[in-house]
This record gives C-alpha cells, sequence and structure tokens, in this order.
C-alpha cells in the first residue's frame, strides 16, 4: 500500500532553489538564481605534446542531424589535412552519434554529464590551456556563444571560428546568426553556408571582411545513381519500375511544412496523376500526417517509413525520381545535395540559400506563400514533371553534374582549410588588433543579459511554485487514495463460492420475494428469508 500512495514528487530532483526557509535545506546540486560564485582560476594541467594543428570543436550535442553530419564531414576532410580534433559539447543530451564522432576522435566531453554550468569556463580554461589548441571552431551551441567573451580575455591569441548553418527569423531574432553578431568582437571569421546567410548577417551590422561562404557540400561517390539499388528498392517497396516516385526527406516538424505535402499529393490523387510517395523522417507532426493519410485515402499512394539512417536514405534516393521538400526555411538542406547527387529532380521552395544550388536546369523552386496557396503550386509544378519523363532525366543529370562540378566535399574541406588558414596569419600578422564592439553596443548586451536573467529567475519562481502546488495536490490525491482504500478494504478482499452463490440465489428470487411482500405469504415468507440469512452467516463464521 505504501507504494501506492507514496508522493512520486518526492523523488524529483530540484532543479534550483531560492533562499531556503526554516527547516529548509539545500539539495547539494542546486543552482544559487540569486549569487552564483563562479571560479574561473587556472589549475596546474600538463601541456600535451602534439604533432599536429589542434582544433577544438564546440558542440551542443552529437545526434543524428544535418549540422552533426557535417560536422563528421568537416572532420573527415581536415583529418586528411593533417588536423586533429578535441570535442566538448555543452547542452544536455542522449549524444545518440556519439559513437560516429569516437571514430574519429577519443577527445570527446559532455560537460553537462559532470559539470554544473558555473564550472564551464573553468574547465574550458584548463581544457584549452593543457592541449594547446590552434584555433576553436563553435557551432550550435548557445552556451559556446554566450562563454565566447571570457574565453577571448583568457586566450586573446587562440584564434576563434563559427559556422552558421541558416537564418531562423522565429527563433531568437534570427536564431544562432544572431548570437554570432551579439559576440562577433570574440570571433575572428565567421563562415556561413550559403550568401542568404552572409547578406542578412552584413544587413544587421556585421563586418563584411570577417565574413566567408562555404557550402555543406555533399560526397558524389556515397550519393550517387546505382540501377542495381533502384531496382531492389524498389521490389523491396513493392513499387514498378515504370512508376514515379516522390520522396520526401524530412524531419516531420512544422519547419519543413509536412501538411503541405500532404495536401499537395491529395491534389495530384485527385487529379489522377500516376506516382507513388516515400516520407524518410519523423517528428512531432506525425500523428497528423498520419491522420490526413487516413482521411485523404492516401495509403496506397503515401508510405510512412519513420526515422531512416544515412545508409538507408542511399537506398531510397537511388530508387527515387523526384525530390520533394516545401520547407518554411532553409539554409541549403542538406537532403537537396544528396538528392542532387543522386541525380533526382529539386522540388522545393525558394528560402534561404537553396537558389545558391537549385538553378533552373536541374530544379525547380517555388517563391513561399501560405499552406492554402502553396499546394496547387508544388501539385502543378510535380505534374508537369510526372507526365515528362525526358524532362526529369534531363533535369537530373544537370542536378548531378552541378554537384560533381562545384559542390563536393572536396571542396568543402579545400575551403575550410583555406579559411582556417586564413585566421591563423590573421592572428599572427605584426598588424593585428583584437576587435571591439562599440560601447554603447556593450551596454545593450549588458542590459540584455540583466533582463535574461532576470526573466529566467521570474520564471524559475514560477515553476516552483507550480511544482509546490502539484505536489500538494498529489498529497491530497494520496491521502484520500488512502482512506478509501482502508474505508473499502473488506470489499476488495477475496469472496468464498459460496458468497457469490448466495447473491446469484438473492438476484433471482428477488421478483418472487417483492411479489410476496404484497401477498398474504408476506409474513412466512420473511421467517424463510431471516432463517436462511442466519444460516448463512453461521457457516460463514464456522469457516
Amino acid at each position: 500500500m505504501d507504494s501506492l500512495t507514496e508522493n512520486p514528487l518526492n523523488h524529483l530532483p530540484t532543479p534550483f532553489v531560492e533562499q531556503p526557509g526554516k527547516g529548509e535545506s539545500l539539495h547539494p546540486q542546486t543552482i544559487d538564481l540569486d549569487l552564483t560564485q563562479v571560479d574561473v582560476g587556472l589549475s596546474t594541467v600538463e601541456r600535451q605534446a602534439k604533432t599536429h594543428p589542434h582544433l577544438l570543436l564546440l558542440l551542443p550535442w552529437l545526434v543524428m542531424g544535418g549540422a552533426e553530419r557535417f560536422t563528421l564531414n568537416l572532420i573527415d576532410q581536415l583529418s586528411r589535412r593533417g588536423w586533429q580534433f578535441s570535442i566538448v559539447t555543452t547542452a544536455p543530451s542522449e549524444n545518440s552519434w556519439q559513437a560516429e564522432f569516437e571514430k574519429r576522435t577519443p577527445d570527446i566531453f559532455h560537460l553537462p554529464n559532470f559539470l554544473p554550468v558555473k564550472d564551464f569556463p573553468s574547465f574550458l580554461r584548463n581544457f584549452i590551456q593543457s592541449r594547446q589548441f590552434d584555433a576553436m571552431f563553435v557551432q550550435g551551441s548557445i552556451e559556446g556563444y554566450r562563454l565566447l567573451p571570457t574565453l577571448r580575455a583568457f586566450f586573446p591569441a587562440l584564434p576563434v571560428f563559427d559556422y552558421l548553418h541558416f537564418v531562423t527569423p522565429d527563433w531568437m531574432d534570427g536564431g544562432f546568426p544572431r548570437l554570432s553578431l551579439l559576440y562577433r568582437e570574440a570571433i575572428d571569421l565567421t563562415i556561413t553556408s550559403c550568401s542568404q546567410v552572409k547578406d542578412w548577417m552584413i544587413a544587421e551590422g556585421a563586418d563584411a571582411g570577417r565574413l566567408r561562404v562555404c557550402p555543406i557540400n555533399v560526397d558524389p561517390e556515397q550519393w550517387r545513381p546505382d540501377a542495381e539499388t533502384r531496382r531492389r528498392m524498389r521490389a523491396q517497396l513493392e513499387i514498378s519500375e515504370d512508376e514515379v516516385v516522390l520522396l520526401y526527406p524530412a524531419r516531420l516538424e512544422a519547419q519543413k511544412q509536412p501538411l503541405v505535402f500532404i495536401e499537395t499529393v491529395r491534389l495530384l490523387a485527385e487529379e489522377g496523376v500516376p506516382f507513388r510517395a516515400l516520407v524518410a523522417g519523423d517528428g512531432s507532426e506525425r500523428g497528423l500526417l498520419e491522420e490526413k493519410r487516413q482521411a485523404y485515402q492516401l495509403t496506397d499512394k503515401v508510405r510512412l517509413l519513420g526515422a531512416v539512417a544515412a545508409e538507408k536514405m542511399v537506398e531510397l534516393m537511388a530508387a527515387a525520381d523526384i525530390l520533394f521538400l516545401p520547407s518554411q526555411n532553409e539554409g541549403i538542406s542538406q537532403a537537396i545535395y544528396e538528392g542532387m547527387a543522386c541525380g533526382l529532380v529539386t522540388v522545393g521552395a525558394d528560402v534561404g540559400g537553396q537558389a545558391e544550388l537549385i538553378t533552373p536546369e536541374c530544379g525547380i523552386l517555388l517563391l513561399p506563400s501560405s499552406p492554402e496557396e502553396a499546394p496547387p503550386a508544388y501539385a502543378a509544378a510535380l505534374r508537369a514533371l510526372i507526365q515528362d519523363p525526358s524532362l526529369r532525366q534531363k533535369m537530373g543529370l544537370a542536378a548531378r553534374n552541378r554537384i560533381t562540378a562545384g559542390f563536393t566535399l572536396d571542396h568543402m574541406g579545400a575551403g575550410i582549410q583555406r579559411i582556417l588558414a586564413e585566421g591563423l596569419d590573421l592572428h599572427q600578422s605584426a598588424d593585428y588588433r583584437p576587435r571591439s564592439l562599440p560601447s554603447e553596443e556593450l551596454r545593450q548586451r549588458e542590459a540584455r543579459h540583466v533582463v535574461e536573467f532576470l526573466q529566467a529567475r521570474q520564471e524559475a519562481r514560477r515553476l516552483r511554485r507550480e511544482l509546490h502546488s502539484l505536489s500538494d495536490e498529489c498529497r491530497v490525491i494520496s491521502e484520500n487514495y488512502t482512506a478509501l482504500s482502508e474505508k473499502y478494504f473488506v470489499l476488495l478482499q477475496p469472496r468464498p463460492a459460496s458468497h457469490w452463490f448466495y447473491l446469484w440465489l438473492r438476484q433471482v428470487t428477488l421478483p418472487l420475494y417483492s411479489w410476496l411482500q404484497q401477498s398474504v405469504l408476506n409474513r412466512p415468507a420473511v421467517k424463510i428469508k431471516n432463517r436462511l440469512k442466519s444460516t448463512w452467516t453461521k457457516d460463514k463464521a464456522d469457516e
């Protein structure tokens, strides 16, 4: 009974503690939201010898995703060019793709797994001192950006680079490009995946002389047309050779507009256009997509494959004819690089830097529009390609040729190597001066930090009150449950067969008993009933 009534909230860790009240003690791993003492002292560290230039990668986590795949390709490319690597992650995660990174370097540290945030600066200071890094490379780490001014103060001679994939207008006023702008005095060179991101940065006040463009690119030897794989995969998927296959490779989230996808293929199906569609990806909108698929009776036309590993995606690309990706926002999608390398024609959105890769000769890009207006336009573009095999073949060949001519991983590796060398030379030049922000911008950033802290503290206090309220409600429910259990405990005990026989007999004879109550036989019948009941009660007591 105790295990059922115990308050489960008692076992939740306390994420923060305000000033403790009477009789209340601080949790051993709590966060002081009023004044945190940060130790940034330098310990005695042993400097490791090195034979190659050493790059520190500051990342949020090691999970399966486009940014992480780029990082793996980056490590492979720079390793061939003589670099070695260490990785530090800064955000809580299960790091499901760690094994892939461990194949490249054993020097990996997940700070949230063993350190509170207040100790991140001290660890990084000692870590950089011991490894004697030649440069630091930041990608997608909020904590990394926030710590850059501190690290720059400790290591003014350490070149710092960051890489930006795309602008996110509806998150953090631009996403990571906004963070790069806020901390640009601590960054020597910023690398963007496309010119669109670079142009946005310049429009927002970045120094064009400190921005470089290097696309993420793709390996055309891994991603390529393969007739044998195409036949095998189509046989497995029960798709005939003459059917046109649309591939929608995307996380099923709002950014990738899965509802625009399903509305588009619904229109094609209603028009009688022959096709099959494969959805390779998972996400929070999968349930809604499945509901639409069922409601539109598209189960024979659209197959949901769930999350797909990279090696399986190569096979799906080989089996497909058209890559359809109506994204709401992108830099340049990794999937489009891969699809073009496999000879697929892309139908997608003219957002971000997509037009820098997809020319009219090798794909169709449509200007962004509302979720109601987009499906008919996409359906028209797809219909034209589905009904014209020679056009698909011509555009697919042009797509692969465009990749092999200038968008391979070798091109990316050479570009990053050139930018790193430029940053190193910049630091070693006699006229190098660290950048500084105007005083007004520094004051504004300081005010932003104060406001962000106060907002976080206010939200933490609110969540703590909510936690206490939920705990009280849980306690009341537990007490009520215990009281009811004790009150009706006897009803929950096992009963002998005679008990159930008596209840059955009583139910069967109830109509007769009700009739007898209205007749002259009432009194004799009551005597017989009482005698039977007393006899049964006596037998129960004897048991």
